[in-house]
């Protein structure tokens, strides 16, 4: 039987980096809900604070989203 919609708890991780690739600093975010077929907003505020000399020196920021939970599988409150 075929979902009729699907919502997920994920999470996102950053890397920056610098000129020559290399990690000058990586964080992850708090939790967020998703549903599928809906645009989704995610903006937050992260805790970690990053120094105005890393800010300068990154070049890149690269990051992935993880999914934690995949609620039309578990249920909310699983």
């Amino acid at each position: 039987m075929a979902l009729k919609n699907a919502k997920f708890q994920v999470n996102f991780d950053f890397i920056l980096l610098d000129k020559d690739g290399f990690v000058l600093q990586r964080f992850e975010s708090p939790p967020a809900d998703i549903e599928a077929g809906r645009t989704e907003t995610i903006q937050d505020q992260q805790a970690r604070f990053i120094s105005p000399q890393t800010a300068a020196k990154a070049t890149r920021i690269v990051y992935d989203m993880n999914i934690n939970k995949d609620y039309s599988l578990l249920g909310p409150n699983e």
